[in-house]
């Protein structure tokens, strides 16, 4: 009897850790799909956040943040800089938050920038933003690489 009850706390313990894990991992593809289906498109994604007190982030971390970019409302500011709709999902193993604002991007000198939303897009001016540039295979330089590659040659 004693082995049979221990069995069942064993087993409802496991059930309740793979519950638990399932979760970190099925956020991502259910957040895609829903944020394709409202026209937009995955640009980049970071899973290198790893959590103590779930320890099966350290054999495969979930994704833990998607950006999306909004290809058909790109707008060309100047000449190599376009002003495209970004939409950050961000996943701290416990709520998803989402941010969405304006980014320019220059392709030409591969680096991205704010655009305030409390501005008219007439009224910005490329030198008056704050340039930024990015480390290889962060999702700042992945977020570049898709603008460059996919968005900004049909904008």
């Amino acid at each position: 009897m004693r082995t049979l009850k221990g069995l069942g706390i064993a087993v409802t313990a496991a059930l309740i850790l793979f519950v638990w894990a399932r979760a970190d991992y099925k956020w991502a593809p259910k957040t895609i799909t829903v944020k394709i289906a409202q026209s937009w498109v995955l640009a980049a994604t970071v899973d290198n956040f790893v959590s103590p007190i779930r320890p099966w982030t350290f054999f495969k971390a979930p994704i833990t943040g998607l950006w999306f970019v909004q290809p058909k409302r790109c707008v060309r500011l100047a000449r190599d800089v376009y002003v495209i709709p970004h939409l950050r999902v961000r996943y701290d193993y416990n709520e998803v938050e989402e941010e969405t604002s304006l980014e320019a991007y220059d392709t030409h000198s591969h680096r991205s920038a704010y655009v305030p939303e409390d501005r008219p897009l007439s009224s910005v001016m490329p030198s008056t933003l704050d340039w930024h540039t990015y480390e290889p295979r962060t999702p700042g330089w992945q977020l570049q690489d898709f603008v460059e590659a996919s968005v900004a040659p049909n904008c």
